[in-house]
């Protein structure tokens, strides 16, 4: 049984990071991937990309190619050649060519067009009919903006979908040790195999039952080299071996009833059950810091944890209250703090699972649509406690120190500063002390480089380079007060807002030194300032921070709509 902490505390407020829902739509932008540059990557069922740059705190926007726009893709992933590759797009040569994705779109592929008018004018002509089967691959190349696709003309040996369901037929794309990504089937009879270097494809037949759906959702790599899928409605862990393209399952049917999963008759038919519903067990997976791979609970009344090298299953359960909801969590990642980190579907909550102590925690999610009593109750209690939208968040990544969810209908991206580790008992020991911080008034305030390094690139460059911090060991402050200073120091150890800290002093050395959860911690204590401070002062400093910060924008805001109200 897990250790829950409901409360969140120890976490900054979630931020909300709106971007243009007029142009391009509320709704889809489902899957999500972080590049090695640091950028983050939504595709929407539309037809742009989404792009979230961390670093400068900004939001992009990339159109898709015009015969590739409006088209539901199935995931997305961050190959080693730096490209983003999609999930892929199946024709299956009994079915109509105008079936999937739309009319005419394998007649227009195969002349590559780019426009309306060559595409209106291919839909206007008589086509013969294409009995082929089809497979067509998406990549983007962030380093020259552009994108390219291929196709594949195979025998798939038999009908590839469950019950001639075209679409949602992979669930997941995951890069495997020996350069090839695999797609988990979802809707699909078989595992999908793209081999970007090599610009071909292939399947893996005979995964699962071809009368079932949503089997499996989600797909990672484990350090035992095999890849490992969430299951949603079957009953078993898809596990993927690379070298031989061989499937094996990981299954446990005592422990999979107990957490709510769909039962089957004995010809492997569903048994639906009216108090159920339709259940989909679990959606993402990710491997945490000791291997152990986790799962998102979806309609699941528990984590499922699973681990490689035991080959055995282990639930960590929710509360009461919790666990009977439906679509509650969509996707997983792991972050830099060793914690995994859940997108809220339809919970008011991010749910934080800590592989090593086995708690989980549930982090407070702000509204999307301004609701001024809820940012009121922010203002009096630190967290809100708003009413919820559904199918908010689908899709979570990690980047920069952060987490990001992709919105599906919420009209923000969400986004969180992961905690920072507690190094407090080390600056109280005052052992080996080789860095000290000089402020306005000439005191040395003894630190560790290592620490202090390790808080903020900006510092680490300053140290470990040939500047003269580094070279002195030494960082001076000239016009920052001791106090100040003292109360850096101390957030630089602990990862905590310093109690009776100079918030405007604060706020100026957390973005000087780029550190964002300190400027994220300053910018949540000015909002709760709002009512009965200076409040044009306050709004004129978070203005100051808001082309800088996530958080800073998002205060700014709640800021101005309360002093509206």
């Amino acid at each position: 049984m897990a250790r829950l902490d409901r409360d969140g505390a120890g976490f900054l407020r979630p931020a909300l990071v709106p971007f243009d829902s007029k142009t391009f739509g509320s709704g889809g932008w489902g899957g999500i991937a972080t590049h090695p540059s640091g950028d983050v990557y939504c595709w929407q069922r539309g037809d742009s990309l989404l792009v979230i740059r961390p670093k400068s705190a900004d939001v992009d926007y990339i159109m898709l190619p015009y015969l590739f726009r409006n088209v539901c893709f199935d995931g997305m992933t961050v190959a080693r050649d730096g490209l983003l590759w999609f999930a892929p797009i199946t024709k299956e040569g009994f079915l109509p060519a105008s079936e999937y994705p739309y009319p005419h779109f394998w007649e227009a592929l195969a002349q590559n067009v780019d426009n309306r008018d060559a595409f209106d004018s291919i839909a206007s002509q008589t086509h013969r009919r294409d009995d082929e089967h089809k497979t067509c691959v998406l990549s983007f190349d962030p380093a020259t903006n552009s994108f390219s696709h291929f196709v594949v003309v195979h025998d798939v040996g038999g009908e590839l979908s469950c019950d001639a369901f075209n679409y949602g037929l992979f669930g997941g794309v995951a890069e495997a040790g020996n350069g090839k990504l695999y797609c988990s089937p979802t809707n699909a009879t078989a595992v999908a195999v793209i081999d970007p270097a090599r610009k071909q494809f292939s399947f893996i037949r005979h995964a699962g039952r071809e009368s079932r759906r949503n089997k499996w959702a989600g797909i990672v790599l484990a350090a035992d080299g095999r890849l490992y899928s969430a299951p949603s409605k079957a009953r078993s862990v898809l596990v993927i071996n690379p070298e031989n393209d061989s499937l094996q399952y990981l299954y446990d049917h005592e422990l999979f009833s107990q957490v709510g999963c769909q039962d089957y008759d004995s010809d492997g038919e569903e048994l639906f059950d009216f108090d159920k519903g339709d259940v989909h067990l679990w959606s993402g997976i990710a491997m945490a810091e000791d291997g152990k791979l986790y799962c998102a609970p979806q309609d699941a009344e528990a984590v499922l944890v699973i681990d490689p090298d035991m080959w055995a299953l282990s639930i960590l359960r929710l509360p009461v209250s919790l666990a009977a909801r439906d679509n509650k969590w969509v996707g997983i990642t792991s972050a830099a703090d060793g914690r995994l980190y859940c997108a809220p579907c339809c919970m008011p909550y991010v749910l934080v699972i800590d592989p090593q102590h086995a708690t989980l925690s549930f982090i407070p999610c702000p509204c999307c649509h301004w609701d001024i009593e809820v940012e009121l109750r922010i203002v009096e209690s630190t967290w809100g406690r708003p009413e919820f939208a559904g199918w908010a968040w689908c899709g979570i990544a990690a980047s920069e120190g952060r987490i990001f969810c992709a919105p599906d209908q919420a009209d923000a991206v969400l986004t969180l500063v992961v905690p920072r580790t507690d190094h407090s008992s080390l600056l109280r020991s005052g052992l080996h002390l080789d860095l000290v911080v000089v402020p306005d008034t000439g005191d040395r305030i003894g630190c560790h480089k290592c620490v202090v390094a390790a808080a903020s690139k900006v510092l680490e460059v300053m140290l470990a380079g040939s500047f003269k911090e580094g070279r002195d060991h030494s960082i001076g402050l000239p016009v920052v007060s001791a106090a100040t200073a003292t109360r850096l120091v101390e957030h630089l150890y602990s990862g905590r807002f310093p109690k009776g800290a100079n918030v405007q002093e604060l706020a100026g050395l957390a973005h000087q030194f780029d550190l964002p959860l300190l400027l994220g911690q300053c910018c949540e204590e000015m909002l709760s300032r709002v009512l009965w401070e200076d409040v044009a002062g306050v709004i004129r400093l978070l203005k100051r921070f808001s082309t800088a910060s996530f958080e800073a924008r998002f205060a700014l805001c709640a800021a101005k709509e309360i002093v509206r109200a």
